[in-house]
């Protein structure tokens, strides 16, 4: 009986473990996605992402951007949010050099 016992008490703990790790990432996933527009904003003020790449961010963030048009607390957060990361002044262009 106590192998049975053992047996049932090691299921139903993997099983417990399984259910919080998929119960993280289903929280984790979405406020990294929410979270990371900040650093994006900042990276290109900076001039660290390329232009060439804003179609890619544009697209990856309009499910974003269109749950903010629908909910209106949702879009003034993210506004806020947005603004934080933003720079009052960015970072000045380095010359290029010719050589």
């Amino acid at each position: 009986m106590d192998a049975g016992g053992k047996k049932e008490s090691k299921d139903s703990s993997g099983t417990a473990i399984v259910v919080a790790v998929v119960a993280v990432i289903f929280v984790l996933l979405p406020l990294l996605y929410v979270g990371a527009i900040g650093p994006i904003i900042w990276l290109h003020d900076r001039e660290y992402i390329h232009v060439d790449s804003e179609s890619v961010i544009e697209k990856a963030y309009s499910p974003l951007g269109s749950a903010a048009e629908m909910c209106r607390p949702l879009q003034v957060a993210l506004h806020w949010y947005m603004e934080l990361w933003r720079s009052a002044t960015p970072a000045p262009t380095q010359p290029m050099h010719s050589y």
